[in-house]
């Protein structure tokens, strides 16, 4: 799905017209990035070498959030800290697996999301950002609860309900 997809639908379901289009546009950038650093993480692994086993973030391609782990060319887990600007680890080849917050998007970019997130639980947030920026407070109390039950509902996506079994007495 495309951003100018989802601002359509924001549009829609707050009464917006095409003059907003930028308002929304700033809407759609604070909720994707929230989405993705606080509910639903956008994963990346890279590989990288290093000699002195400091890996500095402007080195990967993506603004880490988040360093998951970190493994060495054999597959062992190394231990690592993390700093305000690098990774600090053991020399050599590594393999690093981290989250990551989304690029700055234009309308006609493809949205950043995981699977899970749908075109209308991004419009629900978008409304509710709308909403709140304009002053429109209860509607956006309404968009709010809307985008946090959509949230809720992405949660439970590809898991598999379990029933307590049942005995008979």
């Amino acid at each position: 799905m495309t951003v100018k997809e989802v601002i359509e639908i924001s549009a829609t379901l707050v009464g917006a017209d095409e003059q907003e289009t930028e308002t929304l546009l700033g809407c759609y950038r604070l909720v994707e990035n929230a989405l993705a650093v606080d509910y639903f993480p956008l994963i990346a692994e890279e590989s990288i070498s290093t000699a002195d086993g400091e890996v500095a973030f402007s080195a990967l391609k993506r603004r880490v959030t988040h360093v998951l782990s970190v493994r060495g060319d054999d597959g062992e887990s190394l231990a690592f800290r993390v700093f305000p600007l690098c990774i600090k680890t053991d020399a050599g080849d590594l393999q690093i697996r981290y989250a990551y917050a989304p690029t700055e998007k234009g309308l006609q970019d493809d949205t950043e999301t995981a699977p899970a997130v749908s075109a209308r639980l991004i419009a629900y947030g978008v409304a509710s950002e709308y909403c709140l920026a304009k002053g429109f407070f209860e509607e956006a109390s309404v968009w709010e609860k809307r985008f946090a039950k959509a949230i809720a509902g992405a949660y439970g996506k590809g898991k598999m309900k379990k029933t307590a079994a049942r005995r008979w007495v």
